[in-house]
């Protein structure tokens, strides 16, 4: 697999961008990896329409870190194929434990 991307890591939101060399044709995808959490009060007890500020000027922040921070190139000489294989035997593995064959 030839796989090319770019990696940007801020804060708690992971965004990987990579291009995969394919039959019939390549394509490329984005992945978003985050942490979320619920809202402090949640909605049911918050007046509508009312974001707490604190959250307000997190998602400014971020939101502007997204086009400002630079990416990290991504290419199969920059990783090590080993260690990602054995991460993935690992995931498999604790898959196969939790559903079965």
């Amino acid at each position: 697999m030839i796989l090319i991307g770019m990696l940007i890591l801020i804060g708690e939101l992971l965004i990987f961008e990579f291009e995969r060399v394919a039959v019939p044709a390549n394509y490329r995808m984005l992945h978003l990896g985050m942490h979320v959490e619920r809202l402090k009060p949640p909605a049911e007890k918050r007046m509508p329409g009312v974001m707490p500020a604190g959250h307000l000027k997190s998602y400014s922040d971020l939101t502007k870190r997204i086009f400002s921070e630079f990416p990290i190139e991504v290419k199969n000489e920059t990783i090590d194929q080993s260690e990602i294989e054995n991460d993935l035997a690992k995931i498999v593995g604790r898959r196969k434990k939790i559903v079965g064959e």
